[in-house]
């Protein structure tokens, strides 16, 4: 067990994100080999601080140092689903902070006008070409951007292309260096994701062939950045250099700039050109924008939280168990506690002691491999699965996880003094 930790624990140091993985199945059986090669002296460690609750302790210690197995179990059972809700509300945490640290250049632009829902546009509806000369010809109105999007396949994987004109506020432009975004504006570079770049093996300042309806087009890298975006990467180029290699200068979406009095005219125009063309076009302001690029976040967290209830619930299910079991196979012992003269209220702070030792005891042990899971996750994210975000403590889930513990050991401690108090002292005396 110790070797398995310690091998898993060095393949997150310095292996690639690709094996990261297999460290977190190799530390997890590495720490189930442990707890149960450690029984006898986990059993003692929780007697120990069992004996500080009192009389009612001592009892407590006493079944703890007697059933390491049982104990080792109940451990187990705490230890797994708080290491899940740990590293899976950690990992829901950092991807949703990079993405909103991502996408907040969105809330730079005062209006986006689009044929479709913000958090919808990709290359669906397209506005018709005049509609930004409409725009940008009201008094107040500071700024028109125009932006295009085509999915090219590149590397027979569909990557989206976006044409983007100078200033755009676009994610994929904020992330990149101040050089490379001149390079764009210029037309002399691209700027592509993490996810297109390490697919086809691209670095800062290499050239690739960029398929076009005019033919193929050789692109330059100005700059590779780690942002939310299509699956099969993200390439970012002037909106003219896009229009001419699809042979049209349709335009999916409209950035906006401008006072108050300009932002309100451009409203005016969007909503009569959507009457005169029969459509209704879109109108977002920033912080619209922002919020509906984190959809697709929020969506996959609602995902995350419903398995993080699956595993608490499937733990508190194995907690509970195994400590009416224990209660039940001390039958007897609790009946001969009462023939002495032992009261219910000792037996039932003995029983409540057992069970909140032997579960927090696990809890707290679940939340420090809950973090380390939390970082592997963080890493498998970041490159396997195409999510960017970078790894940070999150007090918030770990003290959700160890308020579950409580809860779950309050549950088990019920469930066990229901079984305890119900029984009649002289079956309880003649229980085999």
């Amino acid at each position: 067990g110790a070797v398995a930790v310690i091998a898993g624990v060095v393949i997150v140091a310095v292996a690639p994100a690709t094996l990261q993985l297999l460290a977190a199945l190799v530390i997890l059986n590495g720490v189930v080999a442990l707890v149960w090669a450690l029984r006898v002296p986990i059993a003692r460690v929780v007697a120990a601080a069992a004996r500080r609750a009192g009389p009612p302790g001592l009892l407590a210690a006493l079944a703890l140092e007697r059933s390491p197995a049982r104990n080792a179990a109940t451990v187990l059972g705490s230890l797994l689903p708080v290491a899940a809700v740990v590293s899976i509300g950690g990992l829901q945490v950092n991807v949703y902070d990079t993405a909103l640290d991502a996408f907040a250049s969105l809330g730079d632009a005062d209006l986006y006008v689009s044929a479709q829902p913000f958090d919808e546009v990709g290359i669906g509806p397209l506005l018709p070409a005049g509609l930004a000369d409409e725009v940008r010809g009201q008094d107040g109105v500071t700024s028109v951007g125009r932006s295009r999007f085509a999915i090219v396949p590149i590397g027979r994987q569909d990557t989206l292309v976006q044409g983007l004109d100078p200033g755009s506020a676009a994610p994929v432009l904020a992330a990149a260096s101040p050089r490379a975004r001149t390079a764009v504006e210029d037309g002399t570079g691209v700027v592509v994701t993490r996810a297109l770049a390490d697919r086809l093996d691209l670095e800062a300042g290499d050239t690739f062939a960029l398929p076009a309806a005019t033919g193929a087009a050789t692109v330059e890298v100005a700059d590779v950045v780690d942002v939310f975006g299509w699956a099969g990467g993200v390439l970012a180029a002037t909106f003219d250099d896009v229009a001419a290699w699809a042979g049209t200068d349709a335009v999916t979406l409209l950035e906006v700039d401008g006072t108050a009095e300009g932002v309100a005219a451009a409203r005016e125009v969007v909503a009569a050109a959507g009457e005169r063309d029969g459509v209704r076009y879109q109108l977002t302001d920033g912080a619209d924008a922002v919020d509906g690029a984190l959809t697709a976040v929020r969506q996959s967290q609602a995902l995350l939280s419903a398995l993080q209830g699956v595993l608490m619930a499937s733990g508190a299910f194995a907690i509970v168990t195994t400590l009416v079991i224990s209660t039940v196979g001390r039958t007897r012992e609790l009946g001969l506690l009462r023939a002495v003269g032992a009261r219910r209220r000792l037996v039932r702070r003995a029983v409540v002691v057992e069970a909140f030792a032997v579960t927090l005891a696990g809890a707290g042990a679940g939340v420090v491999l809950g973090t380390v899971f939390q970082f592997v996750a963080v890493r498998l994210a970041a490159t396997a699965a195409g999510f960017p975000a970078e790894f940070a403590l999150t007090p918030g889930p770990s003290l959700t996880a160890a308020g579950a513990g409580l809860a779950i050991a309050a549950v088990g401690a019920f469930a066990a003094l229901r079984r305890a108090l119900r029984l009649d002292v002289l079956d309880a005396v003649a229980y085999e």
